[in-house]
């Protein structure tokens, strides 16, 4: 436990605490080895504004509870912390954690996460205040790879500079510039149960895609954290098989086409674009699988003069032939 008081770490703040200015929001599940790694970092964090640790725990069935009430107790008017005795499910916790938060801005680190730099948020709160147009920053993180008690880091994003990004980017981009562990908001929505949040397997992505129809987002090149990897880890447990891939991919179309959607189909064309990838590697994927019919069927979407590699070309060059005769097209 972090060896700084309360009093200490409060002693530079300017305004209420009742009123804080950022809601550090913290979803927790199981996270026994992790979670106190995650709130020293936040209480690290060097301010001169108030700030809050909303912390809510999904029923926990390991030492995570128990960790948690030792930290409220050394730290009660910071920590706020929601122990639930009945689990609710990863998003209705996600959902219920971001309406319990009181400050002007919302900064997100899940339990098994951690930062790194103790301003952080002096430096994320700080351009937010200056720059009215962007409704969201975010950073670079060094990512954990934990098994068998063995840690291997590496740079988590492969972006070299500062830039700005829009729904578009969070579309297009292979990486996407948003690391849930860095992301700091303005916490303008009433009510977070209203996001369609369905649409995707995470809500970290919905909800970036939704808070962008209210400025613009920066990215800062700077690392601020660590994005832990592990076996009880949401992202490690997602099935790798054919069969979840394809329905990943479809999953993911699907959310994009609605985000179009409700843009007022501002994206036609990064649509199109994604269409064509998606389309692709679905064609490759049903190929492996020897789904002949998939495969013809989902070649139709591809653009060939956009495939860089001569073999890629002659395979969806094949399916389209094969289509042309199935359905009897000239």
């Amino acid at each position: 436990m972090i060896n700084r008081t309360e009093q200490e770490i409060m002693k530079n703040w300017r305004g209420d605490i009742k009123s804080p200015t950022v809601s550090i929001c913290t979803i927790t599940y199981n996270h026994e080895n992790f979670i106190e790694e995650a709130l020293d970092s936040f209480l690290m964090q060097e301010t001169d504004f108030p700030i809050e640790i909303v912390i809510d725990d999904d029923c926990s069935i390991d030492k995570t509870p128990d960790i948690i009430r030792k930290y409220v107790e050394k730290f009660p008017n910071i920590i706020k912390a929601n122990l639930r005795e009945q689990n609710v499910g990863m998003m209705s916790n996600f959902i219920e954690n971001l309406n319990r938060a009181k400050g002007k801005y919302i900064a997100l680190c899940e339990g098994d996460d951690y930062w790194t730099d103790p301003l952080k948020l002096q430096k994320q709160i700080g351009f937010l205040e200056e720059n009215n147009e962007y409704i969201l920053v975010s950073a670079n993180t060094k990512i954990a790879y934990e098994k068998d008690g063995f840690v291997k880091k590496e740079i988590h994003k492969n972006f070299s500079r500062d830039f700005d990004f829009s729904v578009k980017e969070l579309m297009v981009l292979d990486t996407s510039p948003v690391a849930t562990l860095t992301a700091s908001f303005r916490n303008i929505v009433k009510d977070y149960s209203k996001i369609p949040f369905e649409r995707y397997w995470a809500g970290d992505k919905q909800l970036w895609m939704y808070l962008m129809q209210f400025g613009k987002g920066r990215y800062m090149n700077q690392i601020f954290g660590v994005y832990r990897k592990h076996t009880g880890g949401v992202t490690s447990n997602l099935k790798k098989d054919r069969t979840s891939k394809i329905l990943h991919i479809r999953n993911r179309m699907n959310n994009h086409e609605e985000w179009n959607k409700f843009y007022t189909n501002k994206y036609n064309d990064e649509i199109e674009a994604l269409r064509h990838k998606e389309y692709f590697a679905l064609s490759i994927l049903y190929l492996k699988g020897f789904e002949i019919k998939e495969a013809i069927y989902s070649s139709k979407y591809v653009k060939i003069d956009r495939l860089y590699k001569k073999r890629h070309k002659v395979l969806i060059s094949a399916l389209k032939i094969l289509r042309k005769i199935s359905t009897g097209e000239r």
